[in-house]
């Protein structure tokens, strides 16, 4: 147990640290607050009045709404939940770790989310990510736990999460999906697939029920539906990609521009592998190369994999995963680090597998005790970790925040409220601190773009 607490104490200071280091709040954390306040505010009208991306609801910003009562600081408030739940999320990543490997490999494993950069800074963060990671984490643990014990009610449980989970991340809809797939392929019992189809299906019954109440389609309730298009819609835009260079490779002289020429002729016919490549880019930057490295050497141990059924589960679910990651880099060309957390979740048992093989195959070259060793491992993710959690967080975007309380103090803030015209990409930052102490919410994108 003390290697647990070690680690969860790790999390809390490093998480702490970052949120001294950060400056500003992000462009949808305004958003996120702008919900939060129009639900303490009672403007239940003002939130689908400000445009198509704020009408789709969550728990988070009810969460921020309760947590402002507790205190009253809009940013605090929503950075205390994401700290809350980005934190939380280490109780059940461990349980289920404990599942596979012994206290000490458990602990050295959910040291990975513990100190990844992108995981400590997204907890400090106005974000949905944190709460997204709970509810994940713990629908795999209930689950995993269903694949040894017949407990049934954990089951329905774990479909639950999962479902919630989704709701707050439509990305998060591959759990379930997954889910019912091996619950189909391996199980095969015909009572607990129906009583993990339940929650699925009288959430739906009930989005249609809330949808013909409120005279709307079901799927104005959530992005469900945007989510699964989209990746329909994927060879349609990789299509369109490859038109456009193709014209664009056209209308450059192969005289003057000849290298030009061949790269974007080049670049047309692979774009399939500049997709991928930006992928492991991503998956590489994202664990600071290093921590990478026991993922890696899990996914090679098929002979254990073989030998556990669950661990299948668990590459199913991370193959599920990269194919939806791969497929949204073709859609959008844009993945930001966060986006590559529920690979890490989903695929963190590999992790455990690989840091358990390199802790008893050094134990053994070397002949060191065990608990040494993973000492030793545990103090080099930490330390690798440190220049990245240590630093600044986007210092430069500071010069926003004061811009709005400089107009807050030519204008006042709490008596009315304040319009301004900017460029879109900053306009949430400077509408959301010029509005930040206004008695009311104001839509951080009503005012003029330019």
């Amino acid at each position: 147990m003390i290697w647990f607490i070690i680690v969860f104490i790790i999390a809390i200071v490093l998480r702490c640290i970052a949120w001294s280091n950060t400056a500003v709040i992000t462009p949808d954390g305004a958003a996120y607050i702008f919900q939060a306040k129009a639900i303490f505010y009672g403007q239940w009208n003002d939130i689908g009045d400000c445009g198509a991306g704020f009408k789709f609801f969550t728990v988070y910003p009810f969460l921020i709404a309760a947590f402002y009562h507790v205190c009253p600081d809009w940013v605090i408030a929503g950075r205390a939940v994401n700290f809350t739940f980005g934190v939380a999320t280490i109780i059940p990543l461990y349980l289920l770790l404990r599942q596979f490997f012994d206290y000490r490999i458990s602990a050295l494993t959910a040291l990975i989310v513990a100190v990844s950069p992108f995981f400590v800074g997204t907890s400090v963060d106005i974000l949905r990510d944190p709460l997204y990671w709970f509810l994940a984490m713990m629908g795999l643990y209930l689950f995993t736990v269903c694949m040894k014990d017949d407990h049934r009610l954990l089951l329905f449980l774990s479909s639950l999460f999962f479902l919630l989970a989704a709701w707050t991340k439509h990305e998060a809809i591959i759990l379930p999906a997954v889910s019912f797939i091996y619950l189909l392929w391996k199980d095969r019992h015909v009572a607990k697939i129906f009583i993990f189809l339940s929650p699925i299906v009288a959430i739906v019954a009930l989005a249609f029920i809330i949808a013909g109440f409120m005279n709307t389609a079901v799927s104005e309730l959530n992005k469900v539906d945007v989510f699964v298009v989209g990746f329909l819609n994927t060879f349609s835009s990789y299509a369109a990609l490859s038109s456009e260079l193709g014209v664009l490779e056209k209308s450059i002289d192969g005289q003057t521009q000849s290298i030009l020429k061949f790269f974007l002729r080049e670049a047309q016919m692979n774009i399939w592998l500049v997709a991928l490549g930006m992928l492991i880019n991503r998956l590489l930057e994202a664990s600071l190369y290093v921590l990478i490295i026991p993922f890696m050497i899990g996914f090679a141990q098929l002979k254990k994999i073989k030998d556990d059924p669950r661990l299948i589960y668990f590459l199913l679910l991370a193959a599920a995963v990269l194919s939806a990651l791969y497929l949204f880099v073709i859609q959008t060309w844009g993945l930001q680090y966060r986006y590559m957390a529920i690979f890490t979740l989903s695929s963190i048992v590999f992790a455990g597998v690989g840091l358990e093989s390199v802790v008893k195959w050094l134990s053994g070259r070397y002949k060191l005790k065990e608990t040494l060793v993973v000492a030793i491992l545990a103090c080099l993710m930490l330390l690798s970790s440190l220049p990245k959690n240590l630093a600044a967080r986007d210092p430069d975007k500071i010069v926003f925040k004061e811009i709005g309380e400089f107009m807050v103090h030519y204008e006042g803030g709490k008596n009315q409220a304040i319009s301004i015209s900017s460029p879109m990409e900053i306009q949430r930052w400077i509408s959301f601190y010029a509005n930040l102490n206004y008695q009311g919410a104001v839509c951080p994108e009503a005012s003029e773009q330019t």
